[in-house]
């Protein structure tokens, strides 16, 4: 990250939404994570975070088939977390299939229930200055709660509060 790269993908964080959308692990998990992060990686580096990918579509399943309902609870999670969200191809769009990872595999390109919250996560996060990345946003700083395995909980510089509850 020192001389080449200003973004890395966050692995880690992908598994973990995976395995908290399951009930293998819990919203502390996420809010450990996020305090890892920010020990390691300084205010300039940002974070690729996705829900799903090219691999993970291919090999491991759909977004559905992985996370479920919770996937909005997610995207809205990487779309406000310190990090660059990543949208893979066909998630606005309802892509309810694992793709052909080497053969074209067209996708077919209609709204759905899912293109307009897509839509208002980009303008939220493009609109609100808190949510910008590194030194240009405001940090996540975990708020304690009674519910901290259910509930993650951060506030911004210069937002309010973010609540996402699992």
């Amino acid at each position: 990250m020192v001389r080449g790269f200003d973004m890395n993908y966050a692995w880690e964080l992908h598994h973990l939404m995976n395995r908290v959308a399951q009930g293998k692990d819990s919203a502390s998990a996420i809010a450990k994570y996020f305090k890892r992060e920010s020990a390691v990686y300084p205010q300039n580096v940002y974070r690729l975070m996705f829900l799903t990918n090219h691999d993970e579509n291919s090999w491991a399943g759909t977004i559905d088939s992985l996370m479920g309902p919770a996937q909005k609870v997610f995207a809205t999670l990487i779309f406000t977390a310190h990090g660059v969200p990543l949208i893979y191809s066909g998630q606005e769009a309802c892509l309810g299939k694992k793709l052909k990872f080497f053969e074209r595999d067209p996708i077919k390109w209609d709204t759905c229930n899912l293109t307009g919250f897509y839509k208002d996560l980009i303008r939220l996060k493009k609109e609100n200055i808190a949510l910008w990345n590194g030194e240009f946003g405001g940090p996540m700083v975990k708020i304690k709660t009674n519910r901290d395995r259910k509930i993650l909980h951060f506030p911004g510089r210069k937002m309010k509060t973010g609540l996402l509850y699992f």
